[in-house]
């Protein structure tokens, strides 16, 4: 790794540096919390890390060699404005998409653009940056195929600490709660209705994914739902979505059951469906609540509607 040892660099180094698989500015952009929250799972600031980083041989100078990556470089730097500049200053036609803008200003000479970007001060992983960039996805895969293992032989509690072992390793301060094993365990086992003509095995991965993601949040592994063909409307991520609206309402009926709450109000968003929009504000005893996500709902992303507690003894809602 360019001389750099392992035992140099913890989990949030290897996180840090993979933002670098791509070519940018060895800049780090992100306001006052961010930066503190990197700095506590680092224990140096980001840009410490970005220096050594670069001093190690880890972080090299983006000098593309080859149409290839010269297309690369253009990808992460330049928009559709950049590009149309840079065309309409060769002559060239400035209409299409940005893959297409991109095709014609190499077809014009990509050696000239190389050296363009060449100037701009991009930096990207080394081979040795690759492989610390890489002990996070490994680290991360590691503790999927664990709670995935966990979660198939009904083991939610274990399934949650494997992550929390993991975010533990990365080292991050925690501002949300970890999702508790009975949400999990609801969204194994809620059937919502908006999800039918879905076969069983889409189900099946779609529930995975939503149990997964839920415990997971950022460090859920990218492509749980690649693949998945719902049969209905509504896409992988907007399905799997829906198991765990449908288990965050189950939740908190039984919450507000326990607390003897008798009434709710349904609250449709700004955008929802004609549908939804027409059951917004309209007043339910609770065991006759329809289920949310309501099955009639027509939106694309799905129903995001809710329920808030009314409580005729208190005045409060």
């Amino acid at each position: 790794m360019g001389g750099a040892s392992d035992a140099q660099f913890g989990l949030a180094h290897s996180l840090l540096i993979s933002r670098y698989t791509y070519p940018r500015i060895p800049v780090f952009d992100g306001n006052v919390r961010q930066i503190e929250d990197w700095t506590a799972a680092l224990k140096e600031t980001p840009e410490s890390a970005i220096n050594r980083f670069k001093n190690q041989g880890l972080l090299v100078p983006f000098v593309p060699s080859n149409e290839d990556e010269v297309r690369e470089g253009l990808g992460q730097v330049c928009g559709v404005l950049q590009l149309r500049s840079m065309l309409r200053a060769r002559g060239l036609k400035v209409s299409g998409s940005k893959p297409e803008l991109t095709s014609r200003l190499l077809a014009s000479g990509w050696k000239q653009i190389a050296d363009d970007l060449s100037k701009l001060g991009l930096y990207s992983c080394s081979d040795g940056g690759k492989r610390l960039a890489a002990s996070f996805e490994q680290r991360k895969r590691q503790a999927y195929l664990a709670a995935v293992s966990a979660i198939s032989g009904h083991q939610v509690e274990e399934a949650i600490h494997q992550y929390q072992r993991l975010e533990d390793e990365l080292g991050f301060p925690r501002w949300v709660t970890p999702a508790g094993a009975k949400l999990i365990e609801l969204i194994m086992t809620v059937k919502p209705a908006i999800l039918g003509g879905c076969s069983e095995g889409a189900l099946s991965r779609l529930r995975l994914a939503a149990a997964i993601e839920t415990i997971a949040g950022r460090n859920a592994p990218k492509d749980l739902l690649q693949g998945v063909q719902t049969g209905i409307r509504l896409d992988a991520e907007t399905a799997a979505r829906m198991f765990y609206f449908a288990a965050r309402h189950a939740e908190d009926l039984q919450t507000w059951k326990e607390l003897r709450i008798t009434q709710v109000k349904l609250l449709a968003t700004g955008d929802s469906c004609p549908f939804c929009i027409q059951l917004g504000g309209k007043l339910w005893r609770l065991e006759d609540a329809p289920e949310l996500p309501h099955k009639d709902c027509t939106h694309v992303y799905g129903c995001r509607c809710l329920y808030q507690p009314v409580s005729a003894r208190f005045g409060w809602s």
